[in-house]
């Protein structure tokens, strides 16, 4: 049973991943900002370019997805909550956490050292969206672990 729920978080953090993406989408729209790319702006500080980022934000966005999906299910887990509602609970919670840190690097460390100009503004909405697509992540990842948990 241990195994699977495991593997489902990988899973899981692909979908939140995707999801979480299309948050961070919608809150820059949202906010009257400009667009917030995420999978080029990853892709694009790996390959220098806009035009190649794409493909390569995506297969980074989602494997990163899929790690932290199984480390968030591993907290599930060592902790023993893998039912509703406390793992929908914890998720959001780890997701907050993972955000603040995340939104913090972003701020403070990647944009700096960016390679297109356009990603090196980082203005505090960015930051904002960056937070609230983690605790949805988190929060996506705990509903697909409670919900394969309760069909076990």
């Amino acid at each position: 049973m241990v195994s699977f729920f495991l593997l489902s978080s990988l899973f899981a953090g692909v979908v939140g991943s995707y999801i979480m993406g299309g948050t961070i989408q919608l809150l820059g729209r949202l906010g009257g900002g400009k667009d917030i790319d995420m999978v080029k702006a990853i892709g694009s500080l790996f390959t220098g370019n806009k035009e190649t980022a794409t493909l390569t934000g995506i297969l980074i966005h989602l494997a990163a997805g899929a790690g932290f999906g199984l480390i968030y299910g591993l907290v599930f887990t060592s902790i023993g909550i893998t039912q509703f509602p406390g793992i929908l609970l914890i998720g959001l919670g780890c997701g907050l956490l993972h955000g603040i840190g995340m939104s913090y690097v972003l701020m403070l460390f990647i944009a700096d050292k960016h390679p297109i100009e356009e990603y090196r503004s980082v203005t505090l909405m960015i930051g904002a969206a960056h937070l609230v697509g983690h605790v949805v992540f988190g929060g996506v990842v705990g509903l697909i672990g409670g919900l394969v948990s309760s069909m076990a």
